[in-house]
């Protein structure tokens, strides 16, 4: 959306939907959009639907918002509907990618209620693919893997220094029926309006029955987990939220990034897509696809070399015009290096006195520049 429009963030004032429409574009932004496709009957390409500001809301939320939101599962068969009709006369077939995105979000939030709904909702748009390509005509081959684990998640959490018992509590997660995104702004909308001028006692009260028990499932929450919340001033609250229902399940977290744990491989057809069976790099399956979709992906990469990817300067009416995708960047930004280890744990030596043992200390400049 142009940079006139709230919560954009775009530096101009393009806007990409209006682009899209005069370049033949269908066009849906709402839930009634959505249902006007008949499932996929209805759907005229090119097709373009957004159906929500940023993300559409975790599905653990989502699922009291049916009339807004439609789910994954419900997306993957109108697409597959609409695309199959597209080209029932021609002998291309088609390519769909369906992403879970927010399986991602919720381990970056490390809220496992969330995250477990959402892994949910990925197995039933799987099994729609999967009765897709039972039931259709054309064969097909479905592969499902991902780019990265996020959260570093463990089905463990040693809550005390003492030795852990080995548990998980999943019942948990069954009894928390919101995500923590979705408590964050209740939270900070109470705590600066109504209960600004109250007392400790009657914060701790409504949180504890306005938030944690219907929201979490939380019915033994500490008067000190909720001051946390109260005076918390530096972490999300949504982290807070989340980290109740983890200690209660036990599940452990290494990070609020990506871990370099591996990701697995699934496929609809061992037969299809036996080159994946077993470990491979990132990179193999994209090979696989193309090579099942008999791809010439060098002619492309040919191709994509002569295409300009900078916004045209060129008056010229034969040079394409690239203006759309706004202003490139500075020459000085580097985007295909690997970041470098930044010395972040090196040590060195500092002098000691002729009866001490060399002790090391904190590197605060590891001489890389970046700090």
């Amino acid at each position: 959306m142009p940079n006139s429009t709230s919560g954009s963030c775009r530096a101009d004032d393009k806007d990409l939907v209006k682009l899209a429409q005069s370049k033949g574009f269908h066009y849906f932004d709402d839930r009634k959009g959505f249902d006007a496709l008949k499932k996929g009957e209805a759907a005229k390409l090119p097709l373009l639907g957004l159906l929500a500001p940023t993300d559409i809301p975790y599905e653990i939320d989502r699922r009291y918002r049916e009339k807004e939101f439609p789910s994954l599962e419900e997306m993957t068969k109108t697409a597959l509907k609409a695309l199959s009709d597209a080209t029932k006369d021609s002998e291309h077939g088609f390519f769909i990618m369906i992403e879970g995105s927010r399986i991602d979000h919720a381990g970056h939030g490390n809220d496992p209620a969330a995250q477990v709904h959402e892994v949910l909702a990925y197995d039933k748009a799987f099994a729609a693919v999967l009765e897709f390509l039972e039931n259709d005509s054309t064969p097909g081959v479905l592969v499902s893997t991902s780019d990265h684990e996020t959260g570093g998640l463990a089905a463990a959490r040693q809550l005390h220094e003492s030795y852990p018992e080995y548990l998980w509590l999943p019942d948990a997660l069954a009894n928390a029926t919101h995500s923590s995104e979705y408590l964050e702004p209740k939270l900070n909308a109470y705590l600066e309006g109504k209960g600004h001028s109250q007392s400790r006692e009657e914060k701790r009260k409504y949180i504890r029955e306005e938030f944690i028990q219907p929201a979490l499932g939380i019915v033994d929450i500490t008067d000190e987990e909720i001051d946390r919340l109260i005076d918390n001033t530096g972490r999300p609250a949504a982290y807070l939220f989340a980290d109740l229902v983890s200690r209660r399940a036990q599940i452990g977290w290494s990070t609020h990034g990506h871990s370099a744990a591996d990701v697995s491989i699934f496929a609809s057809s061992p037969h299809d897509a036996l080159p994946l069976v077993g470990n491979h790099e990132n990179t193999e399956v994209g090979g696989f696809i193309a090579t099942y979709l008999d791809l010439d992906l060098d002619a492309i990469t040919k191709k994509l070399k002569g295409v300009k990817t900078k916004p045209s300067t060129s008056s010229e009416e034969s040079a394409p015009d690239y203006s759309w995708m706004g202003k490139p960047l500075d020459k000085n930004v580097i985007v295909d290096q690997l970041d470098t280890y930044h010395g972040d744990f090196k040590r060195r030596l500092r002098k000691r006195g002729p009866d001490e043992e060399p002790v090391h200390q904190r590197r605060s400049d590891c001489g890389c520049g970046n700090h």
